[in-house]
């Protein structure tokens, strides 16, 4: 592929990705779509470019879009411009089956972003993309555990695919109530650790403190379950959980592990986690 400042192209057929997106009036707003397609023979083609797609993207100043392109059949890349052709950003190549872009896009405007690979490629390829406004691409700063709360669960609609491919010169990741230890897991689910020691008094106390937490933190669109000590192999567990009712399907559960039955696989006796994720 060739690189430039600009494409033009006489004829192109664009896709749009989706209706105009509508923000719930909230701090904090994310929004994350996910598709399938296939790069056909007859799909548009042009020399020293390639073989490629276009889709329109309908996009706000400041507005930040993470988009991310996988195939087993081909090698593709990401470029995306303004409507005038300009590029605004691009992939490095076509080297991997995975391609990754992530912007914050400059101006009001429709967008294009070209899904590009060799002339010679075909087959199916998995599509997820998302949106963040521009108030939701920076971590909330000493504003205690219900903003962050707030903050990770607005991410959760995108399976923090922000944290995950972050933008170059924003601080989105979120280390809640400074957490000990934080990781986004290969289900796109985010896991906080706040306890992990020998003290079963100390976890416990842990587990009450997150417990009170956590509870003011969901309204009536939310169910609570919890559960007592159970056994699963070698690890006893207590957790709370709450299931949001909506179609998001996002959940948060907080557990207390007992782990003094299984030190051949754990370093510690005890742990409080948290997990934030949602449903597939």
């Amino acid at each position: 592929m060739k690189e430039a400042s600009k494409i033009f192209f006489v004829s192109i057929l664009i896709f749009s990705l989706f209706a105009i997106k509508v923000y719930p009036q909230s701090e904090f707003q994310v929004e994350f779509y996910k598709s399938r397609g296939e790069l056909q023979k007859n799909d548009l083609y042009k020399k020293d470019f390639g073989r490629y797609k276009g889709f329109e993207i309908p996009a706000n100043k400041g507005e930040a879009g993470s988009f991310v392109v996988y195939s087993p059949s081909f090698k593709p890349a990401l470029i995306l411009t303004d409507e005038k052709g300009n590029i605004i950003k691009q992939t490095a190549g076509r080297d991997e089956h995975t391609a990754i872009l992530s912007t914050v896009f400059p101006s009001n405007g429709n967008f294009v972003l070209f899904m590009v690979a060799d002339s010679s490629s075909r087959g199916e390829f998995d599509f997820q993309y998302g949106f963040a406004s521009e108030t939701s691409i920076a971590a909330p700063v000493n504003s205690g555990f219900k903003k962050e709360m707030e903050y990770l669960l607005e991410h959760a609609k995108a399976y923090f695919l922000f944290f995950e491919y972050p933008i170059e010169g924003k601080n989105l990741f979120c280390k809640i109530d400074n957490a000990e230890d934080v990781n986004i897991e290969t289900d796109g689910s985010y896991n906080a650790v706040f306890f992990k020691g020998e003290d079963i008094n100390a976890a416990q106390a842990k587990f009450a403190e997150y417990s009170a937490k956590l509870s003011g933190c969901f309204d009536s669109g939310w169910k609570k379950e919890s559960s007592e000590w159970k056994q699963n192999n070698k690890v006893r567990e207590k957790y709370i959980l709450f299931k949001e009712k909506g179609s998001e399907m996002r959940s948060v559960k907080l557990s207390l592990f007992d782990f003094t039955n299984a030190k051949d696989t754990y370093r510690f006796s005890y742990g409080v986690t948290l997990v934030i994720s949602k449903g597939h």
